[in-house]
């Protein structure tokens, strides 16, 4: 008597779906990371022998109703310019702190903004 043995049917894992998978993933990843320009460029500080005492940050106050104050002096927009271009002649950074709430008019902000850039400032920092 002759008895067949059944053939058991192999299952093959089909590659060609994975291999597909695999180079999107390495395209992608490629993509992202080689993309030039992305970053941004920093300032680090220098190291220096002797630490200098912290200068105190130059603030102009916007209030509500378009009045300013620079170092805690009242003035106006006009003679914002030749004052800060003073305070601005004698210092090693050139940083602003702008205090202002969302209350103050959009126009008056930008035109802090304009003279503080007239007077040589290079770097904000903004409190709402």
């Amino acid at each position: 008597m002759n008895i067949r043995r059944a053939h058991k049917k192999r299952s093959r894992v089909d590659l060609a779906p994975l291999i597909d998978v695999v180079f999107l993933l390495l395209i992608f990843f490629m993509l992202t990371f080689a993309v030039q320009g992305q970053g941004m460029d920093m300032l680090l500080p220098k190291e220096s022998a002797a630490a200098e005492p912290p200068q105190q940050p130059v603030v102009i106050a916007i209030q509500t109703d378009g009045t300013l104050q620079l170092n805690g002096q009242m003035l106006t927009l006009d003679a914002l310019l030749g004052d800060l271009k003073q305070v601005m002649q004698n210092r090693n950074e050139k940083q602003v702190v702008i205090e202002s709430n969302q209350d103050v008019r959009y126009e008056v902000f930008v035109q802090v903004l304009d003279i503080t850039r007239q007077a040589g400032v290079s770097d904000y920092s903004i409190v709402m």
